[in-house]
């Protein structure tokens, strides 16, 4: 299908359209889906937690993004997705305590 959104400038009067189609190709899948996990207790190793999340979307092709659960600011970190896992590296220097993060996975 083709999800078409108008958007207006209003420093001019040209409409901007932005067209997504989903699953024209093959290699697409059919819809957009959204996982989303709060990280376990994560102790440092070298200066690094290691947060492994199972990704149950099934494709390399994702965008994922961290946010502190308490303030919803978003946290900049290393992020390694597979088919199989997402793999968050954070920067620490103490335990990470439970549900601090949430991670929005969508694919």
């Amino acid at each position: 299908g083709v999800i078409q959104t108008t958007f207006t400038d209003a420093s001019s009067s040209t409409d901007t359209y932005f067209v997504i189609e989903k699953g024209i190709d093959s290699a697409l899948p059919a819809k957009v889906e959204k996982l989303i996990a709060t990280n376990p207790l994560l102790t440092p190793s070298g200066g690094v937690c290691t947060w492994i999340i199972a990704n149950s979307l099934n494709t390399d092709d994702v965008v994922v993004m961290i946010k502190d659960t308490s303030t919803g600011e978003e946290v900049i970190c290393e992020v390694i997705a597979d088919s199989g896992n997402v793999t968050i590296k954070m920067n620490a220097t103490e335990n990470i305590a439970l549900g601090k993060y949430k991670a929005i996975i969508i694919g």
